[in-house]
Parts: C-alpha cells; structure tokens; sequence
C-alpha cells in the first residue's frame, strides 16, 4: 500500500508541473501579441503623424520687380537700369515690321514675320558692358514668348549687338524676332542679367 502511495504522489507531481510549463508558455504567447486599439477607440500610445505639405512660391511675374523700368514701346524711347557695378543706357532707334534680309537663308518661316527693333545700347556706368545678344525677349499680345533670331544678317539697320562696350562707349545694333504674321509685341524687354534683379521694358499702348 505505501509504495501506491509514493507512486500516486509522484504523478500528482509530474502534472502539476506540466501545467505549470503549459501556463508559462501560453502567458509568453499572449504577451508577444502587439495591442490593437479598436476603431474609433483611444490608446495611450502616441500615433505617427502626417508630414505636412509646403505649398512652392510662385515666381515673380516679368516687370513686377522694384528695380524695373518701363518706356513706351516707341522709337525714340530711352530707358537705363543698373545692374551690380554696371548701368545700361538703351535707346530703341527705329522698328520695322515685317523686316526683310538680303541673305537668301535669313527668311521667316512660313506664316511668320520678322519684327525688327535697332536700338543703342550706351555704358553710363565706370565697368566695361559685355553684350551677346541673349539679353533681350518679347512677349507678343497673346502672351506667348520669344527669343532673338541668333546672328541675324543681311538687313540694312544693321547687325547683331556683340562684344564689349567699354565706360562712356556705345554699341549700335539689331534684335530681330521671327513670330506670326498676325502677332502683336505686347514688350520688348531687356535683361542685362538674370541673376540680378533690373529690367527695361519697352511696353506697347
């Protein structure tokens, strides 16, 4: 009778410790799962928040600028702007409409014209002025952009504006564009630097 005794108690006690290692293991399990918080429910702990989006500026628009100076788009008009340690005196001399080259490969397009524009670029400031012709731009009425004819030749008001103008001297030229036949130049605007702030603008009526 005493050796069932010793036996019963041995294998009361190797289930109590079974169940012992199954309850361990099971509060291991349930720990290791991460909390969810129900829809619509709070929890304490602190939430991700969105990055919020930084709206870009807008450029400036052409001719808003301070520094600007604006002429009627007339011959005859003089205008001057200074840009750092140089200043630009710019006279518009005479503008053809429709202008034409004697060089066989200087013509318009089909349906386009040459607007012609002779103006006098004068250094009145004490640094040398280095002109190369990229200076300049028109916007017609219908607000689209152009840029210069590159080396124009063959017309009779002259050749493109290029090189150095020293303090005191002044440089004769042309600056042609190719736009449509039924285009109207809303500005002509030089820009003596683009890094700096300082236009001329020659503005139609």
């Amino acid at each position: 009778m005493k050796w069932l005794m010793t036996a019963f108690r041995g294998v009361l006690a190797t289930c109590v410790m079974i169940s012992v290692v199954v309850l361990t293991a099971g509060c291991e399990t349930t720990s290791s799962q991460p909390a969810v918080t129900p829809s619509g429910g709070t929890s304490g702990a602190v939430r991700p928040t969105s990055t919020p989006t930084v709206a870009a500026s807008p450029t400036k628009p052409w001719g808003t600028s301070k520094e600007d100076v604006h002429v009627p788009l007339a011959e005859g008009q003089t205008a001057e702007v200074t840009s750092g340690d140089q200043t630009y005196r710019v006279t518009l001399v005479k503008i053809v409409d429709g202008a034409t080259s004697s060089n066989m490969f200087q013509a318009p397009a089909e349906g386009k014209k040459y607007l012609l524009f002779q103006v006098i670029v004068e250094n009145a400031g004490t640094s040398a002025l280095h002109l190369i012709g990229s200076e300049w731009a028109l916007r017609d009425k219908n607000n689209f952009d152009y840029d210069p004819v590159f080396a124009p030749v063959g017309f009779t008001e002259g050749e493109a504006l290029a090189g150095e103008v020293g303090p005191g001297g002044k440089q004769q030229g042309i600056v042609v564009f190719e736009i449509p036949q039924d285009a109207q130049p809303l500005f002509l605007k030089f820009d003596p630097n683009m890094f700096t702030s300082g236009e001329i603008y020659f503005d139609a009526e």
